[in-house]
């Protein structure tokens, strides 16, 4: 089942949508994730794929409350590369849509705001912002704000303007790929970890552009330090 609403996007018909979920324990952050996808305002059809990896807390019977594609898999089997490749095979979109089950978008136009960017034919990718939820420390305050700024970015391979290793930052727990170009690319399943910038390379360096549009903006934040997260 899809949920429908306008179907004209700038001059362009708009592109069908998958919003990927990857999830796990989540029952606490579903509750609200799931009502905040399926309220979002001026988008044309989409699906909401989820891959569950062995939830024990409730998270199936809330994903079954809604129109979910829900499939499952042994927990043992979760790849954070091979699992997203998994989920991005199963969707129909000709974008996907990837946002963590504890990331929460701030508004209902979260969705047309990070999607609108594919109007331009040679963006490959798009990634959004991101904020602290309620009760994070100063410290990751701190570092979100350092990493995730309030001016929208557009990152060519032919005018990377002296942005060094930030160049490839990309993080796909409020992000979107043309399905096109993640058939090509996929993500790189011979990473345990960072699997967003190595996908995010890969993009680059085929000369795609990617997006970072503060505009499409979540509450998400885990516990790293900042120099925790300088490292990461």
């Amino acid at each position: 089942m899809r949920t429908q609403s306008i179907s004209t996007f700038g001059e362009f018909e708009m592109p069908e949508l998958s919003i990927l979920l990857l999830t796990k324990d989540g029952a606490a952050d579903l509750e609200q994730l799931l009502p905040t996808l399926y309220g979002q305002k001026d988008v044309a059809a989409f699906e909401v794929v989820a891959v569950d990896s062995g939830s024990r807390d409730g998270t199936l019977d809330i994903l079954r409350r809604f129109p979910v594609r829900l499939v499952q898999i042994p927990s043992e089997t979760f790849h954070h590369a091979r699992t997203r490749n998994l989920a991005a095979a199963l969707a129909t979109g000709d974008i996907l849509i990837f946002v963590s089950q504890d990331a929460i978008p701030v508004s209902d136009i979260w969705l047309n705001t990070m999607v609108r960017n594919f109007d331009d034919p040679k963006v490959g990718a798009v990634y959004g912002r991101q904020f602290p939820r309620q009760g994070s420390s100063l410290e990751r305050q701190d570092a979100l704000d350092a990493v995730y700024g309030e001016q929208r970015i557009v990152k060519d391979p032919a005018h990377r303007n002296g942005m060094g290793y930030r160049f490839y930052h990309f993080s796909d727990a409020n992000a979107a790929i043309r399905r096109s170009v993640w058939e090509v690319v996929r993500f790189p399943e011979h990473l345990r970890v960072f699997e967003d910038v190595g996908i995010a390379k890969r993009i680059l360096d085929l000369g795609w552009k990617i997006v970072y549009e503060p505009s499409a903006s979540v509450f998400h934040s885990h516990h790293h330090t900042t120099v925790g997260l300088v490292k990461r």
